[in-house]
């Protein structure tokens, strides 16, 4: 496996280096790609929680600076209105949960460079709390396959009802050592969002799968976001996050009727343009994994997960 990875490694750094990463980029001047972030995380900070979730800062640093090199960093809501195309493809920069370390790392990386980004906020989850993912993450391996499966299909994502669940089954339930794994307050999600070109969307209420819910909760969990956004002195864009990348015809026909212009996936990658399809509009989930090189390369568009 380390071989594997090790070729795979080399084996980007070649193609980077190759020029076909430029030339691709050239093609991709109309289109848009909208990164999804979770996380930003101490270098020192201990190896925890559900790790996909958890970039360290220096390496976040990096991509920024890998991105505006080579792209127009954008506000999200540029995406949405359709302005004009710039001279060269455009990328917005996303947060999911309104974890801790993306708010007191993350967002002001992002300002500190004179960037744009988007947080999508839950906010039933604010003030400090344990995400269930990762205090059910086993210690340094993450959330095993088997128990994010049940989590998200049989149990709709539901923090509550997933403890419980865990708790039966003797399954430890175990807080993050490191603050910033948490969520953050809503005291210093308001200070980041005071932060030039910051903004808050919703991820719902409370966070759950919105295709697994009933008729009644997926009608609340968008209306109470929505309403807790219009409620804050910051800037915000009329857009929704879906949970975990839950969205079928139902959950997006309820978003337009709350009101929401937008709703966005978790995959999917490149876009063209403006955010043409509304209420299914893709992302880039930006993983720990990538290398430097592999980030460019979806950067060029050659991958698109």
């Amino acid at each position: 496996m380390a071989l594997r990875s090790f070729a795979k490694r080399v084996g980007e750094s070649l193609l980077v280096h190759s020029g076909i990463t430029a030339a691709a980029r050239t093609t991709m001047r109309d289109r848009a790609l909208i990164l999804a972030y979770h996380n930003i995380v101490p270098d020192e900070a201990p190896c925890e929680g559900d790790l996909p979730n958890h970039l360290t800062l220096s390496a976040f640093e990096a991509q920024l600076e890998a991105v505006r090199q080579t792209h127009d960093v954008v506000p999200l809501q540029d995406l949405i209105d359709g302005d004009p195309r710039t001279g060269r493809a455009r990328v917005a920069i996303t947060f999911d949960d309104a974890y801790r370390g993306a708010v007191l790392l993350g967002l002001p990386a992002v300002a500190a460079r004179g960037l744009s980004a988007t947080i999508f906020v839950a906010p039933d989850l604010l003030g400090g709390q344990t995400f269930w993912w990762d205090a059910l993450a086993a210690t340094g391996g993450g959330l095993s396959p088997a128990l994010r499966l049940e989590a998200l299909e049989r149990l709709a994502g539901d923090g509550n009802t997933i403890r419980q669940w865990a708790r039966a089954r003797g399954v430890g339930d175990v807080a993050p050592s490191c603050a910033f794994r948490r969520s953050a307050t809503t005291e210093e999600l308001r200070t980041a969002a005071a932060l030039p070109g910051i903004s808050l969307g919703s991820h719902t209420w409370s966070h759950p799968v919105l295709t697994r819910v009933s008729h009644e909760r997926l009608v609340a969990e968008l209306h109470l976001s929505r309403q807790w956004l219009r409620q804050q002195d910051a800037v915000t864009v009329d857009a929704i996050a879906y949970p975990y990348g839950g969205v079928d015809e139902r959950v997006m026909a309820e978003a337009r009727r709350a009101g929401y212009r937008a709703g966005f996936k978790v995959d999917g990658g490149w876009m063209r343009g403006a955010v043409a399809s509304g209420f299914d509009a893709p992302r880039l989930n930006v993983v720990p994994r990538l290398s430097d090189a592999g980030f460019r390369i979806r950067l060029a568009g050659l991958l698109s997960h």
